[in-house]
């Protein structure tokens, strides 16, 4: 019997047992050879022959942009943290996407937001405004409850339509309204209560279009909370709400002022749309009208007030409060809310004297809120010290061959005639 040259005694030269165990040591052996080239093929082809950690392949940079407002998120499940708010629009860098999830960079923040609020180009903003008074409502139905109720002339961000029906944003509120209620602008006719720049953006910082000129003709288009979206001489830019109202149909002409003794009946008499709004007092003390205003008014209230001063009623004064000049400092934002607030009685004031619709109760509103910013400066210049401050250095104003004379002390504006 002729022996394998690899086998004596049938057994193998490599110690192998017997038959059936040699053919199952060969099969071991070649799977031992076969992971040693794997082994040294991975090695071969590492970065770093010493490594042997796994690799991951970075692609390259994607960016997409919000389709809408949202948080940028710590984790990716609804409750997670909030790191930070975006708006639609801004760009952000996609890092993972898990699920429904996307992992984000938007400047150094890193985080979680809903893959459904990315898109790869961010949608056209659609504004359009109101048309009439309406209600937004939480369905696409007419007996849908009512979120919030607009006005005419109020902008809203259109974000889908459905049928006749639209899907909305205005300010926080989002919600549905009739397609019909909605225009691209609504032109009505305002004027200027008083001098202001027209500016450029929603914001106080914004770049100055124009220079509006108080009681100067212009049309509003839209509004956006508290500004007003109009058009003054061809330039288009924003206002706050409350330094513009709607034009009246009235055809100016000249007036003649009221005597001081009749300053009281005309106050009395005087009745614009909304109702009076002064509070009168008739004295022959000038402090009374202090008291008088600390019993019948609320707290921080800005109220004029008219009334003789002494027994023959010869000599008439009137004045306005912004106690806020004093109580929260001369640049608080109150001050701003109560100066305007004050500033829009003073054509209530020179109607009184002159009459409504007249060339010179425009002009007595201009000179007193002159002076009202007078007053504002004196106090700016001299806070913190204000209950120091005497009646400020009388003054005097003149429309056409009437003159006034004024004073300001304790963020009160006084003007006096006889």
């Amino acid at each position: 019997m002729r022996l394998n040259p690899l086998q004596s005694n049938g057994r193998s030269l490599q110690g192998g047992g017997w038959p059936g165990q040699r053919s199952q040591n060969m099969k071991q052996s070649i799977k031992r050879i076969g992971a040693g080239l794997l082994a040294l093929s991975l090695v071969t082809a590492s970065p770093n022959p010493m490594s042997f950690a796994p690799t991951t392949v970075s692609a390259a940079a994607v960016t997409k942009v919000f389709n809408k407002d949202t948080n940028v998120q710590a984790g990716a499940y609804r409750a997670a943290k909030v790191l930070k708010s975006v708006k639609q629009g801004e760009a952000a860098t996609v890092l993972e996407v898990k699920g429904s999830w996307t992992k984000v960079k938007v400047g150094t923040v890193t985080g979680w937001v809903a893959g459904w609020d990315l898109s790869d180009e961010a949608a056209p903003v659609v504004t359009k405004v109101f048309n009439k008074d309406t209600g937004v409502q939480v369905g696409a139905f007419r007996a849908a409850k009512v979120l919030q109720s607009v006005k005419q002339g109020e902008a809203a961000t259109v974000l889908e339509v459905r049928g006749s029906w639209t899907k909305v944003k205005v300010g926080t509120v989002t919600g549905w309204v009739a397609g019909w209620d909605l225009s691209d602008e609504v032109t009505e006719a305002y004027e200027a209560i008083e001098a202001f720049v027209l500016k450029a953006g929603r914001y106080q910082a914004a770049p100055v279009v124009a220079n509006v000129p108080a009681f100067a003709k212009l049309d509003r288009v839209a509004v956006h909370g508290s500004w007003s979206e109009v058009v003054y001489n061809g330039k288009r830019g924003f206002v706050a709400n409350w330094s513009i109202r709607q034009q009246t149909a009235e055809q100016l002409v000249h007036g003649k002022r009221i005597q001081a003794i009749d300053v009281m009946k005309a106050a009395e008499a005087y009745n614009p749309q909304g109702g009076s709004p002064f509070l009168l007092v008739e004295s022959t003390i000038r402090d009374e009208v202090y008291r008088t205003y600390n019993a019948k008014t609320p707290k921080n209230d800005n109220i004029g007030f008219f009334y003789a001063d002494d027994g023959a009623k010869r000599r008439a004064y009137f004045t306005s409060f912004v106690p806020s000049i004093y109580k929260k400092g001369p640049n608080a934002p109150e001050v701003v809310r109560d100066m305007v607030a004050v500033k829009k009685l003073s054509l209530n004031y020179g109607e009184v004297l002159y009459g409504e619709g007249t060339f010179e109760s425009r002009l007595f509103a201009i000179e007193a809120n002159h002076v009202y910013d007078q007053m504002h400066r004196h106090t700016a210049s001299a806070y913190p010290n204000i209950p120091k401050i005497e009646y400020g250095t009388p003054g005097t104003f003149k429309v056409g061959d009437d003159v006034f004379e004024t004073r300001y002390f304790y963020g009160t504006v006084w003007i006096e005639f006889e």
